[in-house]
């Protein structure tokens, strides 16, 4: 099955199934490896018509000149030969040219970054600038998740998301690890972390939980977390970020 890397969010895109980027839904039909891989398919297919034409001029020869017959297996041969070698010329390159690209997008891990920066803490709304990138949560709403409201609501819990945008200021791809979601008991218990959930639905533009982010561009969306109902106040944690929030 072949697959190519959304240039958008990092996802991977399998061509046999997915008409669009499974994650931030961007169409791929200009993307770099998906041109490449249609390229490549397209020479290969003249090649093989080629091949095959070449074939049938020799036999039309051959069948008015018997005494060919050693010519035509060496023409037919040649010509096999010549198409493997240029399939397997074409196909080097184009490695070749997919690599560099990987290399280019080689993503820079934050994980490895944090050490080398304190810690910031925001608040909501307001912007966390730091060495690589920038990030602020500017909406907090409550979510009503239908088909499991009932249930938690017996438990005595909200589901909330949260919107993030996160800046990449460098000139590679970034990688991030997990948001969390940190909050205080009603007995004083500090620390706790909140239960994520998937995203309810293909309507909501949703971050996944550790992401990628492109040189120089910015991605937005939303993480979904269940929380107390309770709590009032929360903290999310990203990398060397810290930002405080208060829920309504």
């Amino acid at each position: 099955m072949k697959q190519i890397t959304c240039e958008h969010c990092g996802c991977a895109i399998h061509l046999d199934t997915d008409k669009v980027c499974p994650n931030c839904k961007a169409p791929f039909k200009d993307n770099k490896e998906y041109k490449a891989l249609k390229e490549m398919d397209v020479k290969e297919r003249e090649e093989t018509l080629k091949t095959r034409q070449m074939a049938n001029d020799i036999m039309k020869d051959t069948r008015k000149h018997t005494k060919g017959a050693l010519i035509l297996a060496f023409f037919i041969v040649a010509a096999f030969l010549i198409t493997f070698i240029v399939s397997i010329t074409t196909m080097s390159k184009m490695g070749e040219t997919m690599e560099e690209e990987l290399n280019n997008k080689n993503p820079l891990n934050l994980i490895d970054e944090e050490e080398k920066e304190e810690v910031k803490e925001v608040s909501f709304n307001e912007t966390a600038s730091m060495k690589n990138y920038d990030i602020i949560c500017d909406e907090v709403r409550e979510y009503k998740y239908d088909w499991y409201e009932d249930e938690h609501t017996k438990a005595g819990t909200k589901y909330y998301a949260f919107h993030l945008v996160i800046k990449n200021k460098t000139d590679k791809m970034i990688a991030t690890r997990r948001f969390n979601l940190i909050y205080t008991d009603d007995k004083g218990n500090e620390g706790l972390t909140a239960k994520e959930i998937e995203f309810p639905n293909q309507t909501e533009k949703a971050l996944q939980l550790q992401t990628y982010v492109n040189a120089n561009l910015s991605i937005a969306g939303n993480i979904f977390f269940e929380v107390p109902k309770y709590v009032k106040e929360v903290q999310i944690q990203f990398e060397s970020v810290k930002i405080n929030v208060t829920l309504k």
